[in-house]
């Protein structure tokens, strides 16, 4: 953080009235005893020969050849503060540790950059927001920016496990650095800051924590199914529809291509307008389908006789209810696939556009936490529409099982006709 911006007053085009580089940026951080104990040091480290620490106005000064440039230090612990940074025109700002501080208040930052030096004065030669962090929680504000909401004109960067041969700045370090820490802490601690993995949610434990690796079973590009074979639909039914689309792969891999989910919807609008117009699209129309869902929808209703899947074959979609609607086996065959890999690589693999099954099994499909602490893994939480989707899916999965998928591909075939009689004209 330090060396660039140090590089971005390099590179500052001189003040054509005098000939001097000059900039100006904002260093924050949550609290100004973090900012002196951390940033400050660090700067004094690196940029010892060529700055000078001002206390009574908070600022590193940097003078060297050409170069003129100032480095505030502000923290963003109070209103005064906060209002402070809404006045600021800055080349640049660096934010430390950054899941300490709002995201909102990083966007404000941002909203100051590029004012300094002003147009008249050569304007600023680059100019943006830098940031570093330690990992965060799956259920940090940050983690919702970073992962699932990334903005166009953002990179984001992730350093490798301290555990990985990647792991090139070890050399810095004491011999037995990371090694000490792992026998000190809790194998939790140790996936957060020494393997560089998102924390837990404080809420509840993911259902599938264990099993599911986003890096291993979410695909890198997006999946395209194989013609001809068919597309699998979990469906799972009530007011709040959800549907995901599968397939079965020659490998054996279930390649999972798309979601749907709807807020306060008929399970036959949901049907018409949104899963038949996705199966008829080019991604889907050269091949066949059916349907797996809840096993409750075989109940009639009360005010006719047709039940949820007698409305879902006569809409057009060929429909037949898993083997069980219990929530322990809907677990094992999702957990199952987790767990197999198919020629070294994951039996699950996920389309990365299924951002709603990511997060559910990432963090939003989880386990309630009780007020006392302890972890209730009875059932997982009914979050929407997490889980809805994660209910599609676990039909979807049981929806593979041979004697569902023998039934269905035999009404899918072709139409048989009658042999000729013999001696007929050929």
């Amino acid at each position: 953080m330090i060396m660039e911006l140090l590089r971005i007053a390099c590179e500052q085009v001189p003040d054509p009235q005098d000939g001097i580089r000059r900039t100006r940026f904002l260093v924050t951080r949550n609290t100004m005893p973090q900012l002196k104990s951390t940033c400050l040091v660090s700067i004094m480290q690196f940029l010892r020969p060529i700055a000078e620490w001002r206390p009574s106005e908070s600022v590193v000064r940097i003078r060297f050849g050409d170069v003129e440039a100032d480095m505030l230090l502000l923290p963003l612990d109070t209103e005064q503060n906060i209002a402070r940074l809404l006045s600021l025109e800055i080349t640049a700002a660096w934010v430390s540790e950054a899941r300490e501080v709002d995201p909102s208040l990083v966007m404000n930052a941002l909203s100051r950059c590029g004012r300094f030096p002003a147009i008249s004065h050569g304007g600023a030669t680059r100019y943006g927001l830098i940031a570093e962090s330690n990992s965060f929680r799956t259920d940090s504000p940050w983690y919702e920016l970073l992962e699932e909401k990334l903005p166009v004109n953002w990179e984001y960067f992730v350093q490798p496990s301290a555990l990985s041969v990647e792991a090139d700045w070890k050399k810095y370090l004491p011999p037995a650095y990371y090694e000490d820490l792992i026998d000190s802490n809790t194998p939790e601690w140790v996936e957060q800051y020494v393997e560089n993995r998102y924390g837990e949610s404080l809420d509840g434990q993911a259902v599938f924590k264990n099993s599911f690796n986003k890096e291993f079973h979410v695909s890198k590009t997006e999946l395209t199914p194989i013609p001809l074979m068919p597309i699998i639909i979990g469906l799972d039914f009530a007011r709040w529809p959800a549907a995901v689309f599968c397939q079965v792969d020659p490998r054996g891999r279930l390649l999972i291509f798309d979601e749907l989910e709807m807020e306060n919807t008929g399970v036959e609008a949901f049907i018409r307008q949104y899963v038949l117009p996705k199966l008829a699209s080019d991604r889907f129309r050269m091949c066949q389908h059916y349907a797996v869902g809840d096993p409750s929808g075989v109940q009639r209703s009360q005010v006719g006789e047709e039940s949820v899947f007698d409305a879902v074959r006569r809409i057009g979609l060929p429909c037949y209810p898993a083997m069980t609607n219990s929530i322990a086996p809907r677990l094992r065959a999702v957990e199952k696939l987790l767990l197999q890999q198919r020629d070294g690589k994951a039996a699950l693999l996920i389309d990365p556009r299924c951002k709603i099954l990511t997060q559910a099994f990432l963090h939003k499909y989880r386990y309630k936490r009780r007020s006392t602490g302890v972890i209730d893994d009875m059932k997982p939480e009914k979050i929407r529409p997490w889980a809805d989707v994660m209910d599609a899916l676990e039909y979807a999965v049981l929806g593979t099982n041979h004697a569902i998928k023998t039934r269905a591909l035999n009404r899918l075939t072709v139409k048989k006709y009658n042999k000729v009689p013999v001696g007929a004209w050929t």
